[in-house]
């Protein structure tokens, strides 16, 4: 990726997380430019106040031989804000990240792997049962994987490295897709009659029913934030940032890690039957 290409891609998403706080009414200030590295913004909010570092991933027009890792580009995100943010205030920090690129999700559950080590669980679904509920990530320590695997458990924030950063967020642009939505609540109408639904048949619905069924999005282009929290970070994320009807906030709870608050819009539509996947 050329520094140019760089340098533009930083200044779009830059833009974006500007506009995504005035919407927001969180007021921002650039931090000048000191004699080593330093962070973006100041974020302020009541009588909080937080330091944000903004990433961007671009990516590249294809993988590479040899297998993908979707937390690799993040990782390397990450370790390269840690300059940004050593000689910084003592106040919470936040990393935010974008991706602009066609290949490299930011789909929380692989960012929060990137962040507290990609060796993990799903503690409640059943692949086997379509199951709209949250989901609830627990990461493996090193003994409880194979030799071979001991590397998955390798964080880049833990209780002893990057306590720093009080939380990341992703900031993304949200859409509800009419088509996906119809599809599944077929499915779990069938699975609810007692139906077992077999591998694929979402493909074959929207291949025999494609003149029928529901196009269009909902709420196409929003702009919103997803908190992640560091459960070992030196000060605690303040609550009243990226409060927005469509954000979430992921952080550790009784059972594991996964969403413990979502948007008021979010939550209707999760009430109204939405799975929380297309949240």
């Amino acid at each position: 990726m050329s520094s140019t290409r760089g340098q533009a891609a930083s200044d779009v998403t830059h833009r974006l997380f500007e506009g995504y706080l005035g919407a927001r009414g969180i007021n921002w200030a650039p931090i000048p430019a000191g004699p080593t590295s330093t962070p973006d913004y100041r974020l302020t909010s009541g009588f909080s106040s937080v330091i944000a570092e903004v990433k961007t991933i671009v990516g590249k027009e294809r993988h590479e031989s040899g297998g993908y890792d979707p937390c690799k580009p993040i990782v390397r995100k990450l370790k390269k804000a840690r300059p940004q943010l050593a000689e910084s205030e003592d106040d919470p920090h936040c990393v935010v990240l974008h991706s602009q690129s066609s290949i490299d999700s930011l789909d929380p559950s692989t960012v929060a792997c990137a962040a507290f080590g990609p060796g993990f669980q799903q503690i409640r679904p059943n692949y086997c049962v379509i199951d709209g509920s949250p989901p609830i990530l627990r990461f493996s320590r090193k003994s409880e994987l194979p030799h071979h695997l001991g590397h998955l458990a390798n964080a880049v924030l833990s209780p002893v490295i990057n306590r720093r950063i009080s939380a990341l967020v992703i900031l993304a642009s949200y859409a509800l897709s009419e088509l996906h939505l119809a599809i599944w609540r077929q499915l779990v109408r069938r699975q609810d009659a007692g139906e077992e639904i077999p591998s694929g048949e979402s493909m074959r619905i929207l291949s025999e029913q494609q003149d029928r069924l529901p196009r269009g999005v909902r709420y196409g282009g929003t702009i919103r934030a997803i908190v992640l929290e560091n459960p070992y970070a030196r000060f605690t994320f303040p609550p009243e940032f990226f409060r927005g009807p469509f954000d979430q906030r992921w952080s550790a709870h009784d059972e594991g890690y996964g969403p413990v608050w979502i948007g008021d819009t979010l939550g209707e539509l999760q009430a109204g039957g939405t799975p929380f996947h297309m949240l």
